[in-house]
């Protein structure tokens, strides 16, 4: 009898993964025939994966729903905890790199215009007591860049600024045209 390594993941876990890189909506039937692997062990090594928090499936929306001016916004703060709890919630929030010294953190950001990221990170952190400063540069997303949606509720729900300045909020605003 062999014994498993507990470390993850083991080589099915990255082909599950691969898999799933290629199209994540990809049922787990395929992915069993692709594998070899049964169904029931794909359910319960993608589950595995997903408690463990080494996988989350997510959707993804182009650019051009929420908008493809980017921002790098860097952050003196004195509790990069709370605001590292505060950013992973928001849809804008591409991704968060915390210094060495743990006193500053690089913000990676999305939204329409350079008023909708002021705007976002004046609600995000701007008015909070442990942040020092910040800085923001800007720049451009490539076109159809995919963006992760991480929450699926919107953090600012009617404050003022989405009521003043027309924010098209977390989500991006995904419109059906009727038929007529």
């Amino acid at each position: 009898m062999t014994t498993r390594n507990k470390r993850y993941p083991v080589k099915e876990d990255l082909i599950l993964i691969q898999e799933l890189v290629k199209d994540g909506r990809k049922s787990i039937s395929d992915l069993a025939r692709l594998t070899g692997l049964s169904y029931t062990t794909i359910r319960e090594r993608l589950n595995r994966l997903m408690e463990r928090k080494l996988l989350e499936i997510k959707p993804l929306v182009n650019s051009k729903l929420v908008g493809n001016t980017a921002a790098l916004v860097r952050v003196k703060t004195r509790n990069p905890k709370k605001l590292i709890d505060r950013l992973r919630l928001c849809n804008r929030v591409l991704s968060i790199i915390v210094s060495n010294s743990n006193s500053e953190v690089l913000v990676a950001m999305v939204g329409k215009d350079k008023l909708e990221i002021i705007i976002i990170v004046e609600r995000l952190i701007a008015r909070e007591e442990w942040v020092e400063e910040f800085q923001i540069e800007y720049g451009m997303l490539p076109s159809d860049t995919m963006i992760p949606l991480r929450n699926p509720y919107s953090l600012c729900g009617s404050c003022m600024y989405r009521s003043m300045y027309k924010c098209s909020g977390c989500l991006p605003p995904l419109r059906i045209r009727s038929r007529s």
